[in-house]
């Protein structure tokens, strides 16, 4: 994952709801004020019947712009997003691979959009991928109009669902992610670079190490070198810092 970093919101309907009821819990409460919601919404989708449907449903509630577009028509939502408050409805049907370089794409303008992916297939990957990319939330395969209306809602109203088995996923990917960085960061140190580093991390100078190790001053000088190209840094006190940070050297336990 390319330094990925993970979005705030994450909405799932993990517990298929009947129309019915969902259409009755919207109209037995308030609906978000014309100014609780974006300027305008965007949906993108190859399907004409889920464009339009969804636009009909979506003004009933809301009299607000909103632009469909098919995914070669995509670039008339990018226009929109260069000067609007904004979100984006975006069909998964249009390939897993369009969908993550679209919302990767999106997340990188200066004004961001809410971004929420249609008709997602019930795989826990599938569904990190989305979030990990930048979604702000997203809609299962069979999601009716009256789901998609409260998932916009609750992205607006910062409430996130996630059922217990996406949520072990996001915290399996974290954990493997910290420890491949961490991995990443141990450089390999011969056993007499760590000798010096050792002291270095005890504020020892060169003189000091080579009396200790009871090597030559310029031998010393070659370590110090290795050891901050290893590391990558400029100065002996970073590397002793990384060293320490990443259980190479135990300051406590000499």
């Amino acid at each position: 994952m390319d330094n990925v970093s993970l979005p705030p919101l994450y909405v799932q309907n993990s517990v298929p709801i009947s129309t019915d009821v969902v259409s009755s819990h919207i109209s037995s409460r308030p609906l978000l004020r014309q100014s609780d919601i974006p300027i305008s919404i965007s949906i993108v989708s190859n399907s004409r019947l889920l464009r339009e449907a969804l636009t009909l449903f979506i003004q009933r509630h809301w009299s607000i712009d909103i632009c469909h577009c098919s995914q070669g028509e995509i670039n008339r939502v990018s226009t929109v997003l260069n000067s609007n408050q904004q979100l984006v409805l975006l069909d998964s049907s249009i390939g897993h691979s369009a969908v993550l370089a679209q919302i990767q794409e999106w997340r990188s303008l200066q004004l961001v959009p809410y971004i929420i992916v249609l008709e997602v297939r019930d795989d826990p990957d599938t569904i990190v991928d989305y979030i990990e990319a930048g979604s702000h939330g997203y809609a299962l395969q069979g999601a009716s109009s009256a789901e998609v209306i409260q998932i916009i809602e609750q992205v607006y109203q910062g409430i996130a669902h996630c059922s217990p088995e996406i949520t072990a996923k996001i915290f399996d990917r974290l954990t493997k992610s910290k420890t491949t960085q961490q991995s990443q960061s141990k450089p390999a140190l011969t056993r007499r670079e760590v000798e010096v580093l050792h002291l270095i991390a005890k504020e020892c100078s060169d003189r000091d190490i080579a009396a200790e190790l009871v090597i030559e001053v310029r031998t010393v000088k070659h370590h110090v070198h290795n050891i901050l190209r290893k590391f990558d840094v400029k100065y002996r006190r970073d590397a002793a810092q990384l060293a320490i940070n990443n259980g190479l050297l135990n300051l406590t336990s000499s």
